[in-house]
């Protein structure tokens, strides 16, 4: 995957030449559904378990990341919303959000073929904290009566 980027003064000659650009072209791997798993089951306590068409990756029942079937899209579950916001408005080519997935649980989507390796799995370890750190919610009322 390559991105380029270029400057505004851009004259065309009669031959078709562009002149007065500059590219910066960088190459940038994409990241694979093997890899998004290997960096997932990394952490420690973290496990592998399926979520409706998706795999997810939990610790302690708790998801924090989720993987399309096709292996295209990631979800990371970030618990900071300026950090959320800030991924969405300065790269909406690799991050996006899921509706109100995200503005109530910081459900942030991921295009893999887009996302630098190096950042998703620091999105990854910021998810994986986020849901360790979660304390154990009780059993409703509703399911201690049903055990009864």
């Amino acid at each position: 995957h390559q991105r380029c980027t270029k400057s505004d003064d851009v004259t065309f000659d009669m031959s078709g030449a562009v002149r007065g650009v500059s590219l910066e072209v960088t190459s940038r791997r994409m990241v694979t559904s093997s890899e998004l798993r290997a960096l997932a089951l990394a952490f420690d306590g973290a496990a592998e378990s399926p979520h409706f068409n998706r795999a997810s990756f939990r610790v302690g029942g708790r998801i924090f990341a989720t993987m399309t079937a096709d292996g295209a899209e990631a979800m990371v579950k970030l618990v900071d919303p300026a950090q959320v916001g800030e991924l969405l408005t300065s790269d909406p080519e690799t991050f996006f959000g899921y509706g109100a997935w995200t503005t109530n649980g910081g459900a942030t989507g991921v295009r893999l073929a887009n996302v630098d390796p190096e950042q998703l799995r620091a999105l990854l370890r910021t998810a994986w904290e986020g849901a360790r750190a979660k304390p154990t919610r009780a059993p409703s009322t509703r399911a201690r009566r049903l055990r009864v």
